[in-house]
C-alpha cells in the first residue's frame, strides 16, 4: 500500500515540475487560482501527450492536496469556477493550458462529413 502511495506522489511531482518546466500546461501565478476540476483535465492531457496511463482524479487530487505545501499552492474551496460557483481548487497556479476549451469532449474540432450527408 505504502508504496502505490508513493508512486502517486512521485508521478503527480513529476508531472508538476514537467509540466511548469515546459510552460505549455500550468504556470505559477500568486494572485491565481484553478479548480480541482480543471487541474485534472490538464493533468490527463498533460499524460496523454506523454503517453502515460492517469491516475483517476480522486487520487491525483489527494496527492496534489498531500503536495501542495512542496508547490507553494493552497488548498481551499474559494475558487470560482467558469459557471461562477465557489469550488475546491488551489490558489497560487494558473491553467495555461486549456483542454476542453471547445467544450467538446474527445471529439475533434476538424470532423470530416461526406457531403452526402449534409444538409
Amino acid at each position: 500500500m505504502t508504496d502505490r502511495i508513493s508512486t502517486k506522489l512521485c508521478f503527480v511531482k513529476n508531472f508538476y515540475k514537467s509540466a511548469e518546466d515546459s510552460e505549455g500546461y500550468i504556470r505559477r501565478k500568486v494572485d491565481a487560482s484553478i479548480s480541482s476540476k480543471d487541474f485534472y483535465a490538464i493533468y490527463r492531457l498533460w499524460c496523454e501527450e506523454n503517453s502515460l496511463a492517469p491516475l483517476k482524479a480522486r487520487s491525483f487530487s489527494d496527492a496534489m492536496v498531500a503536495n501542495a505545501k512542496k508547490f507553494n499552492l493552497e488548498h481551499c474551496n474559494n475558487v470560482t469556477n467558469s459557471a461562477g460557483r465557489r469550488v475546491w481548487g488551489f490558489m497560487g497556479v494558473e491553467a495555461v493550458a486549456r483542454p476542453n476549451i471547445n467544450g467538446f469532449y474527445d471529439v475533434s474540432p476538424c470532423t470530416y462529413v461526406p457531403e452526402e450527408w449534409q444538409d
